[in-house]
């Protein structure tokens, strides 16, 4: 998996060896003010591809980011200084 920085190649492990190493991967923490409206606009596009089935699954995962979000709190979103001087 390739991501923006190292240090996510570091924590984030695909333990089924399933994503290749070389897939760019984007990560969305639930604290990021912008997650749940991003995915609102993908299940939305999940929709009007016909893949209802899917926007579903990313509409009841919204409801959790919001839950956990009014419970711990919203940022804007940050990429860490090592990551900063690695671009």
């Amino acid at each position: 998996m390739d991501f923006i920085g190292n240090d996510y190649k570091a924590r984030i492990i695909d333990k089924a060896g399933i994503i290749p190493d070389d897939e760019p991967c984007f990560l969305f923490r639930a604290k990021d003010q912008h997650c749940a409206q991003t995915l609102r606009h993908y299940a939305w596009l999940c929709e009007k591809n016909g893949n209802h089935e899917q926007a579903e699954k990313v509409y009841d995962f919204i409801l959790k980011i919001e839950n956990y979000q009014d419970k711990k709190g919203r940022k804007a979103p940050d990429i860490p200084v090592q990551t900063k001087m690695q671009l």
